[in-house]
């Protein structure tokens, strides 16, 4: 156990152990992973705050995917009488059952994304649900919130492979928009987009890390500073061909 998750179970108070502990509790947030579902977070953001939802707009706008409106609506699905009688049985709380038999019905909430089109000259909205969506537009509007969230309150966001189901354009873009609005927020993530290590100017040298692992199965991590390397020099192909290591030994 580490120090820190003691002093949370002690009826104790040290001004010197608050100020680390009161940090990791406020400002670090849940690891976003490649299974992680955002767009869920996203959603009760944007219905909690008209400032939000101006923030996830703009996000989205930016990134070239032409929505214009995230809307919420209601479905309603009658139910047959034949298949009434299934929902007493079913895994729902009694008050949703007892609504279910007296409606014979299910209201379940839709989301809708409206898309700018110009045809012709003039501008139209179209509308799409989102089960109509792509997977790299639904992960960059489950991303909107968190990014909110972590510029807004200076906090520290976690993100395991960042460019799940996002072109690498994107990922980038992601990236300067981060450092664009950051004041004190902190951005921890992991990728196997070696096209990143072409951006120098906007990724230092120590923001790098690789990990390698040994033929004892041990992972041991280092920075692209550790290497007396040029900085005119080709990063990215320095690291295909091997002179960084912490590439995988694939037999031919």
């Amino acid at each position: 156990m580490s120090v820190l998750a003691a002093y949370s179970q002690v009826n104790l108070a040290i001004s010197e152990l608050n100020i680390p502990y009161n940090w990791l509790k406020n400002k670090f947030l849940y690891t976003i992973d490649p299974y992680t579902s955002l767009t869920k977070y996203s959603d009760n953001k944007i219905k909690s705050s008209v400032e939000i939802k101006k923030h996830v707009l703009e996000f989205v706008q930016a990134a070239d995917l032409n929505i214009t409106d995230i809307s919420f609506e209601e479905e309603i699905t009658m139910i047959p009488e034949k298949y009434l009688a299934m929902f007493e049985f079913g895994p729902f709380p009694e008050e949703e059952k007892k609504k279910i038999q007296r409606e014979r019905a299910i209201h379940r909430e839709k989301k809708v994304f409206g898309h700018k089109i110009i045809q012709d000259g003039s501008e139209n909205i179209f509308t799409l649900p989102e089960e109509l969506e792509s997977q790299g537009t639904l992960r960059y509007y489950g991303l909107s919130a968190p990014f909110y969230e972590t510029i807004n309150n200076d906090s520290f966001l976690p993100i395991d492979e960042i460019g799940t189901a996002l072109h690498p354009l994107l990922v980038m873009h992601f990236i300067k928009e981060f450092l664009r609005k950051s004041r004190e927020a902190q951005l921890l993530f992991t990728t196997h987009n070696l096209s990143l290590l072409n951006e120098k100017d906007i990724i230092r040298k120590d923001a790098v890390w690789f990990t390698e692992k040994g033929i004892d199965g041990v992972t041991t991590v280092f920075s692209l500073a550790d290497f007396n390397f040029r900085k005119e020099l080709s990063y990215y192909n320095a690291y295909k061909h091997g002179k960084f290591g912490a590439i995988p030994n694939l037999e031919d």
